[in-house]
């Protein structure tokens, strides 16, 4: 596959080549948006990686220049300045994936190797719808161009045909029309066209739309109904039915009847509105990432997150979740009553698990496939909330110890500082007495005055396990120090006497 890398910056253009050719992939290279769209004019490309700000043309110019040129080919967006607006204007206008640098090479492999897969999906429809309309096309082209009939051509014709004259009373119908709206049984004629299709639904559509081109040599615009045979048990198909006028046909049958010709757009109604479920997963998962991101500071993380995946998840069937991390866990619904859970989902972000998620349902659940893809990205997003959580719970434990360990700092502070200053005074008065120094008895009271004056400095727990400064509870430990001072050293001298 041909990948287009768009980026202004060399690094990032260079890491993302070469993780695409690792892949196998081939890279082409582009350093701005105008570089890029050259290449997209010039070279077949599958799949363009661009970034949302260069100085040349804005991403969201290039993500639309793309869908212009090729709306097949699908868009991964990559920026360094990601918010949950412009993540979900990127998907709303049409981007595949919508990544923040820097870009994990897990997280980019998914987006590259489930974009290829979409496109290649879509191709693979898209040729076989091909078939089918150009298959269609012959026969309805050599339906408009032979107006002379036999009715062994028409029953010959493998797609449901029939005639009906103007009161839409049936003249002839071939194989396919038995098989696909009759269960092959062979149709009483003289029945009108209503009454073989009995599920025929038009709605406000008059009927007699499909007969207008009667007696002209133009057809009619070709409109589609929504037929639900017996035959196929209640299963809804789509036919777009176009109608042109015969001219002649056997001589048994009158000359001027319509010829309706059924072509079965079953698939392609199909294909249109499972595209449209994936556009709406897409976008529900960026809103279920935008109100879970406040949730990790919740005490109620996992029922918060159980309620929001119920309302995502009940827009297919019923749906009763059980979110389970930690040994704890979080139920919305009776789910005791659903049986076994039709989808079991680890949530795991690398290779750390921190949790599970279980869906249940009371009736068969619907569109499995594409169900199974959007749980598994809510079932991310969720992992990733649990695991931004528990970080947060470390930082939380880091925090605490690191203002235990600052509290202790001040502490051995307040209480180191005084204690020197009272060494001091004490290394000074020994000092005095070893050397025979004299001093006033002012100089004394000055000496004690400062002891205490550090003593008072020092925090004290009171009984209550709260600071207290209090300088009568010194005033006992001071005078202590001052008669043990007295007895030792009746003469003290802090300075030498001349």
């Amino acid at each position: 596959m041909n990948i287009l890398i768009i980026d202004d910056e060399d690094i990032v253009r260079r890491t993302l080549q070469r993780f695409i050719e690792y892949r196998g992939d081939t890279a082409l290279v582009a350093n701005g948006g105008n570089a890029g769209l050259e290449i997209l004019a010039t070279h077949p490309v599958d799949l363009v990686i661009t970034d949302v700000r260069m100085p040349d043309i804005d991403g969201m110019e290039v993500l639309h220049r793309v869908r212009d040129f090729n709306a097949e080919i699908p868009v991964i967006i990559v920026t360094a300045y990601a918010d949950t607006d412009m993540a979900i204007q990127a998907v709303n206008e049409g981007a595949f994936a919508f990544l923040q640098k820097p870009v994990l090479p897990n997280a980019l492999d998914t987006s590259i190797s489930e974009a290829l897969s979409a496109l290649t999906q879509r191709r693979q429809e898209h040729a076989r719808l091909e078939d089918i309309e150009k298959t269609a096309s012959e026969q309805r082209q050599h339906l408009e161009q032979e107006r002379a009939f036999s009715t062994a051509v028409l029953r010959n014709i493998p797609f449901p045909v029939c005639l009906v004259d103007s009161h839409h009373i049936l003249h002839m119908t071939n194989v396919a029309f038995r098989k696909a709206f009759a269960n092959g049984i062979e149709v009483e004629l003289k029945q009108t066209l209503e009454e073989v299709l009995t599920n025929f639904d038009l709605g406000p559509l008059p009927l007699a739309q499909l007969f207008a081109p009667v007696g002209t040599d133009e057809m009619s615009p070709g409109i589609t109904v929504e037929i639900t045979p017996t035959a196929t048990d209640s299963e809804t198909l789509y036919y777009y039915i176009t109608a042109f006028s015969i001219h002649q046909v056997d001589a048994s049958m009158q000359r001027d009847l319509t010829c309706l010709f059924f072509q079965d757009q079953t698939l392609q109604v199909q294909v249109e509105r499972e595209q449209q479920l994936r556009d709406w997963c897409t976008k529900r998962a960026y809103l279920f990432r935008a109100e879970t991101a406040p949730t990790i500071h919740s005490p109620d993380l996992l029922s918060e997150m159980a309620a929001q995946l119920a309302d995502c998840l009940g827009h297919f069937n019923p749906v009763g979740i059980r979110i389970s991390s930690n040994g704890q866990h979080s139920t919305v619904g009776d789910i005791t009553a659903m049986g076994t859970p039709y989808l079991s989902l680890p949530l795991k972000v690398e290779h750390e698990e921190y949790g599970h998620l279980d869906l249940f349902s009371p009736d068969a659940p619907s569109s499995i496939a594409i169900q199974r893809e959007f749980a598994t990205t809510l079932a991310d997003t969720a992992a990733r909330r649990l695991e931004s959580r528990a970080q947060q719970l470390k930082l939380l434990q880091t925090s605490q110890l690191h203002a235990l360990g600052e509290m202790a700092a001040g502490v051995a502070h307040e209480l180191n500082q005084p204690l020197t200053g009272i060494r001091t005074f004490a290394e000074s008065i020994l000092f005095g007495m070893q050397h025979g120094w004299e001093t006033t008895p002012e100089e004394i009271q000055s000496t004690l005055g400062d002891i205490v004056g550090q003593v008072d400095r020092m925090p004290v727990v009171g009984p209550a396990g709260h600071q207290e400064s209090h300088d009568d509870d010194y005033q006992p430990y001071a005078r202590l120090l001052a008669r043990q001072l007295g007895r030792r050293c009746p003469t003290l001298f802090l300075r030498r006497s001349n």
